[in-house]
């Protein structure tokens, strides 16, 4: 395509809103405020997934959002939600397309969407408009358009391969985003365009140890002449200069170094430990990681590696799920109800979802609530029923029963309140029946007292002093 031609095709679709110009998922002024203070820090943190970090991150979350499963629920007359089998929609992940299975295909989306912010699934359709097969597109290939107007909040999509551009309806596309960018507000927002400079401080690092490596781990020095009345001359600083870099850097780095005159050597750069620059990156690392919702313990890189146990490692992973793959699962389930969902069923009770219940580092919260339910049944706190219910199992009216800690008893619902009142009256009675029997009992013993004192005869038959035969 010569430039003519490709100047027409730009101007059959016109950029609205300067959004024409994005080709990284970032904001322009980030250049220019680099610009301007004499350093671009978009430069510096290049492309982003090239750095180790950042990449270590996204493979998390690309290993461990494909562990949930994807299913489609309905609202019963209860208010309850069942899972609907074999639905369409769950089927159509199954196999998405013919060239990649549904797990890849989520870890595309989830690395456009950790990394960039936004990710976009697309739908292919048949001539009757029936979807045949799903496909992820990468996000910079995809820019919003909308009218001028203001009618509507996107028109459609312009996709770019190359120096081509075609339309793309809204209807063919889902479009997951992350919150929404505060300049280019159609799009979603990469939390690590705010960390730019820290990325970059990275990138530099690993830079610069990759070079003192290279060199042996031997930091600069000055090279001169130990005699003083024997000035260095221009020619031999200059071999001097080629023999030192050849023995002490590349595929030489070790070998000796013999002058013919007395040379000093002195040091004026510091050695890899002096430097600490492991110790130097650990609060840029740790900020990466945070915008992931993950933790350096998580990820396994070395600023994590001070606080990291046996113990501590598991809550650390299970917070890392519950801060930011948990919010990713309902955050995408919800985009496919509103995007995806309808074009496969009308039923308004339906939304998809993904089933929390079979990640195995939540499995602990599993058997907790597990126990839980255990525990209130046996308590006869819950019926039956809701126990079933808690697990996730079906339930049938006969559950509706407790369970009575005295021997296990079953009982209906509706008479457990009965049972209760007539045991709080027999307590009752049994409480008045003993204060009776008390009683009864002083009045007697007050009564032989008082035959004592008179002389009465005892049931014995004998007075009182009266000798014992």
């Amino acid at each position: 395509m010569n430039l003519w031609s490709a100047l027409k095709s730009a101007l059959r679709f016109p950029a609205y809103g300067g959004q024409g110009v994005q080709t990284t998922g970032f904001h322009d002024w980030w250049m220019w405020e680099g610009a301007l203070r004499g350093y671009d820090f978009h430069e510096a943190a290049g492309d982003l997934y090239r750095n180790g970090v950042v990449m270590a991150c996204a493979a998390f979350m690309m290993r461990a959002f494909p562990e949930a499963p994807l299913h489609v629920t309905k609202e019963n007359e209860d208010g309850e939600e069942d899972n609907v089998a074999r639905h369409p929609l769950t089927l159509a992940f199954k196999r998405p397309n013919p060239f990649y299975g549904s797990d890849c295909l989520w870890q595309r989306i989830i690395f456009d969407r950790s990394i960039f912010g936004q990710a976009f699934l697309y739908k292919e359709r048949n001539a009757g408009g029936t979807i045949t097969a799903l496909y992820h597109i990468p996000q910079h290939r995809l820019i919003p358009q909308w009218d001028t107007s203001g009618k509507e909040f996107i028109d459609h999509y312009l996709f770019r391969v190359d120096q081509r551009q075609d339309k793309i309806p809204i209807k063919d596309l889902v479009h997951f985003r992350f919150g929404g960018d505060p300049i280019q507000e159609r799009n979603g927002l990469s939390p690590l365009s705010s960390a730019l400079r820290e990325i970059g401080a990275l990138n530099e690092s690993a830079l610069y140890r990759g070079q003192i490596l290279r060199n042996m781990g031997v930091p600069s020095h000055l090279l001169q002449s130990k005699d003083p009345t024997r000035p260095m001359t221009a020619e031999q600083a200059k071999l001097l200069h080629a023999l030192w870099a050849e023995r002490v850097a590349g595929a030489n780095r070790g070998k000796p170094i013999i002058p013919n005159w007395a040379l000093e050597a002195v040091k004026i750069g510091m050695s890899p430990a002096e430097l600490d620059l492991g110790s130097m990156t650990y609060e840029s690392a740790d900020l990466v990681c945070g915008l992931f919702g993950l933790s350096a313990m998580v990820i396994g890189i070395s600023s994590g590696t001070a606080h990291k146990t046996y113990s501590n490692f598991a809550e650390a992973r299970e917070a890392a799920y519950e801060g930011a793959l948990v919010p990713a699962w309902k955050q995408v389930a919800e985009d496919l109800t509103l995007q995806l969902l309808p074009d496969y069923s009308d039923d308004e009770t339906e939304c998809v979802e993904f089933d929390l219940s079979k990640v195995r580092a939540l499995a602990d919260d599993e058997n907790a609530l597990s126990t839980r339910a255990v525990n209130e049944l046996k308590s006869g706190g819950i019926t039956r029923g809701q126990f079933l219910t808690k697990l996730g199992l079906q339930s049938t009216d006969e559950d509706d029963v407790y369970y009575i800690p005295q021997g296990t008893e079953v009982l209906p619902a509706e008479h457990v309140g009965a049972k209760m009142l007539t045991q709080q009256a027999e307590q009752k009675q049994e409480m008045q029946q003993a204060a009776l029997d008390g009683m009864n009992g002083a009045a007697e013993s007050s009564g032989d007292a008082a035959a004592v004192q008179n002389g009465a005869p005892q049931p014995n038959g004998r007075r009182p002093g009266a000798p014992v035969a």
